[in-house]
């Protein structure tokens, strides 16, 4: 498969029976031998009383989930940002569309196979949204992504009359890449953040930290689409390894990483280094912080820059 590439398989739980497949990133679809395979293996591990619910190839990753005991989710993917933790969201949003679509009774008591390919097909655009690497981080964190901007309360009681609020809004259209308006005093070493406000189940997400006029200025060593993966990728190891939930319920249990062995605490701060970029997380009681910064910023400095940061966005601008 290319690097790009990723497959999505959907077969009826009972009789293994392929009710569509969706691919990014390759014209070719999987051989039927393949599909089979992969299905045929995760059959038979039920049968045995195994939970078959992911697996590491050299160049890949396959993560099997069933929901409701009648539909059966299968995500192969060959992408270096790819892990079981982001590949088991996809197939949460995936089933999630499914259910908005054709609706769950539907889906649950399967009566006619043929009748629900066909009606399957309406998911489809639906479906290869998720495929797709999104701008934003909602589908990865689960919350609602969001921006701040001035003169909030304005746009929130109007009732007949929008003509004095042509200005508030067209700020809002300014900082939506940005997230926040450029007043927002911002650490210059910082590239993207993510603010998750865990009690109100929203998000503050951006790779466009300083005003476009900035960026512009400076060369792009690090480009956008470098910046999502990265700080997706970080998002993704911080939670499933380090930041994991207080209280796990079953669907989450499924597929997040053990802490390291010998470790009995609960982590709070956290960082990795690379030779493009350095990323820092922070987790408080209400609120979990995920920094990407520019390389050249020291290491040691990154603590001060985190605290600062999650001050600003939780006392000055209260996100």
């Amino acid at each position: 498969m290319e690097e790009t590439s990723a497959f999505l398989l959907c077969l009826t739980a009972t009789s293994g029976v392929p009710l569509y497949c969706r691919s990014k990133g390759s014209s070719r679809q999987l051989p039927f031998s393949v599909i089979g395979s992969l299905n045929g293996v995760h059959m038979f591990a039920n049968n045995q009383d195994v939970l078959l619910t992911s697996t590491r190839t050299t160049n890949s990753t396959v993560v099997w989930r069933t929901f409701h005991e009648s539909i059966n989710l299968i995500m192969m993917s060959c992408e270096s940002t790819a892990s079981e933790f982001s590949l088991n969201k996809l197939l949460e949003n995936v089933f999630s569309a499914m259910v908005l679509v054709i609706g769950l009774d539907d889906l649950v008591n399967i009566k006619n196979v043929e009748r629900l390919k066909k009606d399957l097909r309406a998911c489809y655009k639906l479906i290869d949204s998720f495929l797709t690497e999104s701008e934003r981080m909602g589908d990865l964190t689960q919350c609602v992504d969001c921006i701040i901007a001035h003169d909030v309360a304005i746009l929130q009681l109007v009732e007949r009359f929008w003509k004095p609020v042509v200005d508030p809004i067209k700020s809002c259209l300014r900082v939506q890449l940005r997230s926040f308006p450029a007043s927002v005093p911002l650490h210059r070493g910082i590239l993207g953040l993510l603010l998750v406000n865990r009690d109100l189940n929203k998000s503050l997400y951006t790779v466009q930290a300083h005003p476009v006029e900035d960026m512009q200025r400076t060369e792009m060593k690090f480009t956008l689409e470098q910046r999502r993966a990265a700080l997706r990728s970080f998002y993704t190891l911080v939670i499933s390894r380090y930041f994991q939930a207080e209280h796990h319920d079953e669907k989450n249990m499924q597929y997040e990483e053990t802490f390291s062995t010998g470790f009995s605490h609960s982590a709070r701060q956290c960082y990795t280094v690379s030779t493009s970029h350095k990323c820092y997380a922070m987790k408080t009681e209400l609120h979990l912080l995920f920094l990407l910064f520019k390389q050249e910023v020291p290491t040691f400095s990154m603590h001060a820059i985190a605290n600062k940061t999650m001050q600003v966005f939780t006392k000055d601008f209260l996100f």
